[in-house]
């Protein structure tokens, strides 16, 4: 029972501070409008310090990549939520300032970058083999959620507040999350299972192939989700859907997309599959749902929305699972790899497909993106065949 409350408590601690790296840009997003108008800016402008926030992540990760095991599981913890509590308490101490935001932006995406491959290390440190797939997933699915409830309440509270109070309130959230982990989880040790990192990841030429592979197919998978988010109201809106369709189409959709995310780790809990092939299943037929994007139709819209948000957008956690499953030794050098390629995707996600559009209009727009969805899983299928095979050695 004591060990049930305290792998809870260590989820809950998890799932904060995972929020809390993931609201700076989140509320940058929702108040957009509130900041373009505020600093003077245009909507192009807005996009490229999101887009800081976002490649900022993606080379962190990366670096990252080659000293978060050895440095242990708190200590990584400590660093990212510093960075996630500053970036929010910047942009609320001056959010007049098109830099400051920028430099904020910046800090946040490299909390975010060390966040999650940290608290999944704490997870697999403290959680066991069996309930790992389960933990991970209800982690990632939780992102969403909180994205979801921000974006409902945060333009009221700026509304009747200032734009500042959500990122002060935003700010509160990590320190929270890191104290709930930390009391469930202070009787752990910190210790890596591998103390030279570099033997273990760098030193063994198939982790390092597979684990290279799956960062460049994580990439290339999120383009999709990064498309959706930037691009799929302005879609919409491009095939004349009304303003009510298209929320029931967000709404179905969004609600889609953390199913799967639940039930996938569910599905690899009891049938103690690697997690891979279910992975390559998401993101090929969440591809194909992308291709109905760019038609008229309401009824294809929804369907190709839900199957793109759900599935094409329902694996970041079934593939943190099967990363670190696969190189047990380095679950957050596995980790680091797959946020890095993921956080590159949703930059590039929206500027590929923008400029796509601008040459050759939506239908060839979003038919590109899914087909780059569906070369994914080829990737994902090719990094497998590395890593499974240097695990079953």
């Amino acid at each position: 029972m004591i060990a049930r409350r305290r792998s809870l408590g260590a989820l809950i601690g998890a799932i904060l501070l995972d929020v809390s790296a993931t609201l700076p840009i989140g509320l940058l997003g929702v108040l957009a409008v509130s900041f373009v108008a505020k600093l003077g800016i245009s909507e192009g402008q807005m996009a490229t310090i999101v887009a800081t926030f976002f490649l900022a992540g993606a080379v962190v990760a990366l670096a990252s990549a080659r000293f978060l095991d050895a440095l242990g599981w708190r200590r990584s913890l400590w660093i990212a939520t510093a960075m996630s509590v500053s970036s929010p308490l910047v942009v609320a101490a001056d959010s007049g300032s098109r830099a400051i935001v920028t430099a904020a932006m910046l800090v946040g995406g490299a909390g975010l970058a060390i966040m999650i491959p940290a608290t999944n290390l704490a997870l697999t440190r403290t959680t066991p083999v069996e309930s790992l797939a389960v933990m991970v997933t209800l982690k990632q699915a939780s992102i969403p959620i909180a994205l979801l409830a921000s974006g409902a309440l945060a333009p009221s509270l700026a509304l009747a507040a200032s734009v500042e109070w959500p990122f002060l309130l935003a700010a509160l959230v990590g320190p929270v999350g890191l104290l709930l982990l930390q009391i469930a989880r202070c009787g752990c040790g910190d210790q890596p299972a591998v103390v030279d990192v570099g033997d273990d990841v760098r030193g063994r030429r198939r982790d390092l192939q597979g684990l290279a592979t799956l960062g460049v197919a994580t990439g290339i998978a999120s383009l999709l989700p990064g498309a959706l988010t930037g691009m799929l109201a302005l879609s919409l809106a491009a095939s004349g859907t009304s303003a009510t369709q298209a929320g029931v189409i967000y709404g179905v959709a969004n609600a889609a997309g953390i199913a799967v995310r639940l039930l996938s780790g569910l599905y690899a809990h009891r049938t103690g599959t690697d997690g891979f092939l279910p992975v390559i299943t998401l993101m090929a037929v969440g591809g194909i749902g992308a291709m109905l994007l760019g038609l008229d139709s309401v009824l294809l819209l929804l369907v190709g929305a839900v199957i793109a948000f759900g599935l094409g957008w329902g694996w970041p956690g079934l593939l943190f699972f099967a990363a670190m499953r696969a190189v047990p030794t380095s679950p957050a050098a596995a980790s680091a790899v797959v946020q890095s390629g993921g956080m590159m995707g949703a930059a590039l996600g929206p500027v590929m497909l923008g400029a796509i559009v601008t040459q050759s209009g939506w239908v060839i727009g979003w038919l590109s993106v899914g087909a780059m969805s569906v070369l994914a899983a080829v990737g994902v299928g090719v990094a497998r065949t590395f890593l499974v095979a240097d695990a079953a050695g």
